[in-house]
This record gives structure tokens, C-alpha cells and sequence, in this order.
């Protein structure tokens, strides 16, 4: 199975492995198991973290997410996303509005990953997913030769889980 935009996504395995613990460690945090396997640089899916620990996305469906981007998504896009998503989980965590507005877009990537990835169960994928997966990830692949590494994990850290 080949990544979305073949370099764009490609995860490297430099540093993968304490980048997958801390993505462990994180969603732990969030009671959601183990989500990535070392393989590349897509651990810390930070907004289908948030949504997933409050009930709002399908626990199998995230697994399968997050397997997908620690295999396929690159560090550098992973980077880019982090940028501009764990501002977004803050503001989810003060406002149930601003998760309302973000949940059917995550909620459509989430579900085209996992019908791309795994199209024996899951049938049908979504539209809207694959126009931010066109659109997303090379901006965030983009993005992640701008940016510096965001510390994700400050999320998971007992003070900020609940949005203090």
C-alpha cells in the first residue's frame, strides 16, 4: 500500500522510535492505546486524538488512522500539521463550537484514510476527506519545511489535558 502522494507522505525512520513512544505515552494519556508502531513520523494525530478520548470518533477508525500516518506520513508533514492543529486542540478543549466545527472534518479524513488504507472494511470513503487529503497534506508537507518541531505531547501533560 503506497502513501497518498507518494514522497509527500513518505514517513522516514530517523528518530521514529521516541517520536512513537511519545505518541504511545500521549495516547495513553487519552485512555486510547497504543497508536504507532515506530515505522515513521506519523504518531501525534493530535486533532483525532482530542475527538476520539471525548467519544466523537470511532475508536477503530482512529487505530486504523494512525497506523496509516505512522506508516505513509513524513516527518516533515506531520510537522506542518502540528504547526496549526495543536493551537486547534487547544481551542477545542475551551469551546465545544470550535470542536462542533472541526469534528466533520477530521471525522472525513479519518474515514477516507481508513477506506483507503483498508477498503475490504471499509466500503465507502468520503469526499470531503479526499479533498483535504489533496489539499492538506501537501500543505502541511509545505508547512513543515517552514516550521519548527511543535511539542505536541505538552497536550497530554496533567495540566493541559483538560483545557487549563
Amino acid at each position: 500500500q503506497a502513501g497518498f502522494f507518494g514522497d509527500f507522505g513518505a514517513a522516514s525512520t530517523a528518530g521514529a522510535e521516541g517520536e512513537a513512544a511519545d505518541a504511545d505515552v500521549a495516547a495513553e494519556a487519552a485512555g486510547l492505546g497504543d497508536t504507532g508502531d515506530g515505522d515513521g513520523g506519523g504518531d501525534g494525530k493530535v486533532i483525532c486524538t482530542e475527538l476520539t478520548s471525548k467519544g466523537l470518533l470511532d475508536k477503530d477508525v482512529y487505530k486504523l488512522e494512525a497506523e496509516y500516518a505512522d506508516k505513509y506520513i513524513s516527518e516533515q508533514t506531520m510537522r506542518g500539521y502540528h504547526f496549526w492543529a495543536v493551537p486547534i486542540v487547544k481551542l477545542m478543549r475551551k469551546s465545544s463550537i470550535v470542536t462542533s466545527c472541526i469534528k466533520p472534518f477530521a471525522t472525513a479524513w479519518a474515514n477516507q484514510v481508513a477506506h483507503v488504507y483498508k477498503p475490504d472494511l471499509y466500503k465507502t470513503g468520503s469526499l470531503l476527506g479526499k479533498v483535504i487529503i489533496s489539499v492538506g497534506v501537501p500543505i502541511c508537507y509545505a508547512l513543515g519545511w517552514f516550521v519548527l518541531t511543535s511539542n505536541y505531547r505538552t497536550l497530554y501533560e496533567k495540566d493541559n489535558v483538560y483545557g487549563n
